[in-house]
């Protein structure tokens, strides 16, 4: 079920519902979340040929709402409203980003310490102005958390989730037909295996393998900090005169002529520490590990099992490892 909203007043207007034994208002719907940096994303495409008394309110930042698998709901803002008539149907193709992609513009954040923050202090001072508040928190203990730049909400809250090690759901409550809260929860993330195995035959309909060697480098040039008089601190002095960390067997893996493939290696310290040509040199060597060898990615398809009473163990979600 997905239900539109209209974005002044933020009212149900509509509701798209595929029932049985009915032809289906809409399809090819899939949501997306990226918990690197949380941002999520919804679409999918409906009939638009008079019929569907919904579509005309399908339109550009109008409000979608849909129910995930644990029951919260979650708002999308529409972004792209695609017509299209090929094939003699007429239908349109939504696309809808998290609608809490607006703290990117709805609070800029100064340079600031947060000094013995809690997850719940440090969403309070992020959040407050805006129109989200804290929700649903799961976790104990404090953190100092330096922001040196001048930042967006959104991002400050990536910084908090990373801090605390902790998931974020951006959610709204409804009452009635209409959105009466925004909530921001944050969730501690746990690698679970608790036996759920995606197989063939059972809930897997298909798997692809991808291998990317985009961001390969076999020298990374390490530059650390600057000085009151603008000299970044380099290697060279502990490193045979040389201002890069290579990796030799990578360059003969990966160089189709023998030159290194560069890549900038620029480290801040920490607080108050000293970043010395040694400690440099050790950052960059550790950085290198991670740009030597290709990335692969696996995605597999699985049939939502749990939605199939008895199976609701076969549940997945982000964090799981399967």
């Amino acid at each position: 079920m997905i239900h539109v909203l209209d974005r002044k007043t933020e009212k149900i207007v509509a509701t798209l519902e595929n029932k049985v034994g009915y032809p289906a208002l809409f399809w090819d719907d899939r949501h997306s979340e990226k918990e690197e940096n949380n941002y999520n994303t919804y679409e999918f495409t409906t009939v638009d040929d008079g019929t569907n008394l919904a579509a005309e309110y399908l339109v550009n930042k109008n409000k979608i709402i849909i129910q995930d698998l644990d029951g919260y709901f979650i708002p999308f803002t529409i972004e792209e409203a695609e017509q299209d008539s090929t094939g003699g149907q007429r239908v349109k193709r939504i696309y809808a980003e998290g609608e809490h992609m607006e703290l990117r513009t709805a609070k800029i954040i100064e340079p600031t310490t947060l000094t013995g923050a809690t997850i719940n202090t440090a969403l309070d001072f992020v959040l407050e102005g805006t129109r989200w508040q804290r929700g649903i928190t799961e976790f104990a203990g404090s953190r100092t958390i330096k922001i040196t730049e001048y930042t967006t909400a959104l991002a400050f809250l990536n910084a908090i989730a990373s801090e605390f090690d902790v998931q974020l759901r951006f959610r709204v409550e409804i009452d009635g037909n209409q959105i009466v809260g925004r909530y921001v929860d944050a969730l501690v993330t746990e690698d679970i295996f608790d036996g759920k195995e995606i197989t063939f035959g059972k809930d897997a309909i298909g798997i692809r393998r991808t291998e990317n060697s985009s961001d390969i480098y076999t020298a990374l040039y390490a530059i650390g900090p600057a000085d009151e008089n603008g000299k970044y601190v380099t290697i060279e002095s502990v490193n045979a005169g040389l201002k890069y960390v290579e990796d030799r067997e990578a360059l003969e893996r990966w160089s189709p002529d023998g030159r290194h493939l560069y890549g900038i290696f620029q480290y801040q310290s920490e607080g108050d520490e000293r970043v010395t040509p040694e400690l440099l040199k050790q950052k960059a060597q550790e950085a290198l590990k991670n740009y030597i060898d290709s990335v692969v990615k696996y995605e597999v398809d699985a049939v939502a099992l749990e939605r199939i009473t008895g199976l609701e163990h076969e549940k997945i979600r982000k964090g799981m490892t399967v």
